[in-house]
């Protein structure tokens, strides 16, 4: 398998675009067509050609064939751009002199108005732009990919055991799970007049007919032998003795 440097020649003034392909060169030629036709081509210069003038002012022309080596190929075509000196505008449309590399690529010149602009806008300021850009976004939730991302931060359980959890900056969480239960009792543990008797005739009216189900209905009929009941309790005391709920049970 061979690779390709090919140009892309513009009839009427003689520009040309050098560029490389292991693919087919039909291939790169109808997916140069797809992204100029669609005015999304990378290379602005010929885009801007492009719309001004029809498709038949443009061929597709293979300028060499090199062995299947990537290196080769940029060497060659990096030797093509020079010989035709594409860079140049009254001569081609490449931007860069080296594929695959910004170097000597100048991005914007901004006038003389602009740069006054700018020292303007600067005098007097003793903070280096990052730590403007750092100092805008602290706190802030920024977009990575067009998911919203809010910002973490490290809080203490709010249960006085002394851990940290990670929580959004923007959510009320205080506790780490399940210890904002541990130490609290029931509102209801003890009391006996909680509901009126009307309330509860209700309540009983309502669940006539209804068959209530306790647990897992799944484990039904489900026998455990006294050797598995005695692993089950063993496992649930070493749990307990992991956590500051096992302190209170103990006691």
């Amino acid at each position: 398998m061979n690779y390709y440097v090919y140009s892309i020649q513009n009839i009427k003034n003689n520009k040309k675009y050098i560029g490389s392909t292991a693919n087919d060169p039909k291939i790169r030629w109808s997916q140069h067509l797809n992204l100029l036709r669609k005015g999304k081509h990378k290379a602005k210069h010929l885009q801007r050609s492009w719309n001004l003038l029809l498709e038949s002012d443009f061929c597709f022309t293979v300028i060499e064939e090199t062995p299947s080596n990537k290196v080769i190929l940029l060497k060659r075509e990096e030797f093509w751009i020079s010989h035709y000196n594409t860079t140049n505008t009254k001569n081609g449309y490449n931007s860069r002199k080296i594929p695959n590399s910004n170097l000597g690529i100048k991005f914007g010149p901004l006038s003389k108005s602009h740069r006054e602009k700018v020292r303007k806008s600067l005098l007097g300021r003793d903070i280096t732009w990052g730590d403007r850009i750092s100092k805008a976004k602290l706190g802030r939730s920024t977009k990575l990919k067009g998911k919203l991302v809010i910002p973490r931060e490290t809080r203490i359980c709010a249960c006085g055991c002394g851990k940290e959890f990670m929580a959004k900056s923007n959510s009320k969480h205080k506790f780490i799970h399940g210890h904002n239960m541990v130490g609290i009792v029931p509102w209801s543990k003890g009391k006996t007049d909680v509901f009126s008797k009307e309330a509860l005739e209700k309540i009983s009216k309502a669940n006539k007919g209804h068959k209530r189900s306790y647990g897992n209905q799944n484990h039904l009929g489900h026998s455990v032998t006294q050797e598995t009941k005695e692993r089950m309790r063993e496992s649930r005391l070493a749990y307990l003795k992991r956590t500051k709920e096992s302190e209170c049970l103990i006691r």
